[in-house]
């Protein structure tokens, strides 16, 4: 099994620019709604610009990748009352025990 720090590595080296460019590219349309006459419209353009950024960077380049990092295996784990309502099978998951104690023969 690959550990969750290569996988996480390899998933930020496949993040391809495209994403961050979609990013841009969606700020720069929302910060176009700001020119507007009307202040809604501005106050809405500059929050949906500022909202895209920030999940953009701080969120998909940050966040994201130092939870799962932290949770490790625990990022998969499916609970039984989520698979009924999905019609899947829960996930095997379970804590991993201690290490046996070792056996004194005497």
């Amino acid at each position: 099994m690959i550990p969750m720090s290569q996988r996480l590595k390899a998933g930020c080296r496949g993040r391809s620019p495209r994403d961050g460019v979609t990013a841009l590219l969606l700020m720069f349309a929302f910060f176009a709604l700001s020119t507007g006459p009307g202040l809604d419209i501005k106050l809405f353009g500059i929050g949906l610009a500022a909202g895209v950024i920030i999940d953009a960077t701080l969120i998909r380049l940050l966040l994201v990748p130092s939870s799962m990092q932290l949770l490790g295996r625990w990022n998969w784990w499916l609970p039984v009352w989520t698979a009924k309502l999905l019609r899947t099978s829960p996930s095997p998951l379970e804590p991993r025990s201690a290490a046996p104690a070792p056996r004194t023969d005497p």
